[in-house]
């Protein structure tokens, strides 16, 4: 049993390319190839950042998580690269007044 299990599982590891993954998911639930990029990379995005914010109980570490696992969506090729630009420009203006009082 354990023996065609595994046989099974190695089989799919060797079919399966993580850049098709939103095309995988776009043919399964109808939808864009582009919204399914989306979808897959919020998943995860949320994956790494949501076990971070629990643990650490500030928002920097989960901010900086968020970012990295974001560009690695981007290098992956689930993301535009302008999500990315637009949530860091997002989250810039946000910490704005929180740098000008570390600074002073």
């Amino acid at each position: 049993m354990f023996q065609n299990l595994t046989s099974m599982i190695i089989a799919a590891s060797e079919n399966f390319n993580v850049q098709d993954l939103p095309k995988l998911v776009a043919e399964r639930l109808v939808i864009s190839e582009f919204a399914a990029g989306i979808l897959c990379s919020v998943v995860f995005v949320a994956l790494w950042v949501l076990p971070v914010l629990l643990f650490s109980r500030k928002s920097i570490p989960g901010v900086v998580t968020g970012v990295l696992s974001m560009c690695f969506c981007v290098a992956v090729g689930w993301m535009p690269v302008w999500v990315l630009l637009l949530v860091s420009l997002t989250i810039s203006a946000m910490f704005s007044g929180k740098i000008k009082e570390w600074i002073t």
